[in-house]
């Protein structure tokens, strides 16, 4: 390395010698460029060796040079593209703001609109009804009475709705019963076709108690002699058979002797069993006699006769009646021994009055007529009470006479 070192100091002392040769003659020069010659080739060698890690360097450097002159243009490129993103997400973001800012003010505007309508609704609105006021202000009067009139009719028809259900209900109810009464006289012949199986000499019916505790019509048999029945296991315990019932007064009491004979009515409202049934029931077996009453105010009483028998026909079905017991105040011994009366057959033993014309029912009456007879005429109210009312000036609302074997 060294000598590299000398061969470059030698070569370049020799062109500075060939420098300052010019101050020399030609004559010398020629020489000298002969000696030069050798030199400079022997210095051009020793050169070349000094210089040649110099010379790959400065390639090394000039290729580096361009690698990074491309790189850098390369970079640039790069940034260009992405200054020109950032330009166009610049301007998309001013368009955004631009467009929200316009929104928002849009939404002001028609928020603002809106309250405006409003403000102007109401303002017509409240015109209006000022307007409405000022004409109604005279009419008043006339409007009063067409609500007036409004709430009549709508009562009125309030009323017949009423009505019609209550009549509809009733006729539920009917049927209900009917469907009950056929009920219980299905089962009570289910009963006796069951009886004359078990035992061939049929023992004879001759009241509810043959029923138990299963109320509504049965069919009696004794003696030759059947009908049908209603039986009561509510009012007064099981057995009892009803005589005669009044529950709306719907059914006219005041019938002839022929019919009270037979018997009137259905078991579902007001009837009458009839003289002879009540003869032959009474005549067959000793019973005794309940009566319930309830009173339109809601109170009820009862009496209770431990003997109770009419006679036959031959006898005008004379009543035999005694024992009282119950919590009301006895009104039918006045009735004992007494026999019975219609409108057209008097039977009280006076010629002057008939006691059944005077009180719209047949019944036992006495001399003086009495008070307390069961088929006098009904009262729909408590408000209607006469003298000739069930009984008298305390009307009843339901009654019933129920007879038992004792």
């Amino acid at each position: 390395m060294e000598l590299n070192w000398v061969a470059f100091t030698l070569c370049i002392s020799l062109i500075l010698i060939k420098g300052e040769s010019s101050f020399v003659t030609t004559a010398t020069k020629n020489e000298i460029c002969k000696a030069s010659r050798i030199e400079e080739e022997q210095c051009g060698s020793y050169a070349y060796k000094a210089i040649k890690p110099l010379l790959i360097y400065m390639e090394l450097m000039r290729t580096e040079v361009e690698n990074h002159d491309n790189i850098t243009s390369i970079k640039n490129s790069e940034i260009e593209k992405q200054q020109l993103k950032i330009s166009q997400l610049e301007l998309e973001l001013r368009e955004q703001i631009n467009k929200g800012m316009i929104s928002s003010k849009d939404n002001e505007l028609k928020q603002l609109q809106q309250k405006l309508d409003q403000k102007n609704e109401c303002e017509t609105r409240i015109e209006k009804l000022k307007n409405y006021n000022n004409r109604t202000a005279g009419q008043d009067p006339e409007i009063k009475e067409l609500l007036k009139k409004l709430v009549d009719q709508n009562e009125n028809v309030d009323a017949i709705k009423s009505k019609e259900f209550q009549k509809q209900l009733e006729e539920h109810k009917k049927s209900i019963e009917e469907k009950n009464q056929q009920i219980s006289k299905l089962q009570n012949d289910v009963k006796q076709c069951v009886m004359k199986l078990e035992d061939p000499k049929q023992k004879p019916i001759i009241s509810c108690t043959s029923f138990g505790d299963v109320p509504g019509a049965h069919q009696t048999n004794f003696s030759n002699y059947s009908f049908d029945v209603l039986c009561d296991t509510e009012t007064a315990g099981p057995g009892w058979t009803v005589i005669q019932q009044r529950i709306d007064g719907k059914e006219d009491f005041n019938r002839s002797w022929t019919t009270y004979r037979k018997g009137f009515g259905s078991f579902d409202g007001d009837f009458f069993l009839g003289l002879e049934k009540i003869h032959r029931l009474t005549s067959y077996k000793p019973h005794e006699l309940y009566i319930h009453l309830e009173h339109f105010n809601g109170d009820t009483e009862y009496a209770r006769y431990q003997q109770f028998a009419i006679a036959g026909e031959s006898d005008e079905y004379q009543l035999s009646i005694s024992g009282l017991g119950g919590n009301v105040t006895d009104m039918m011994s006045q009735f004992n021994n007494q026999k019975f009366s219609t409108y057209d057959r008097d039977n009280n033993g006076r010629n002057d009055v008939n006691c059944a014309l005077e009180n719209l029912g047949g019944w036992w009456y006495p001399a003086f007529c009495g008070w307390g007879s069961l088929n006098s005429k009904y009262y729909d109210s408590h408000d209607d009470g006469q003298y000739d009312g069930i009984p008298g000036l305390n009307p009843v609302k339901n009654v019933r006479m129920l007879i038992r074997p004792t």
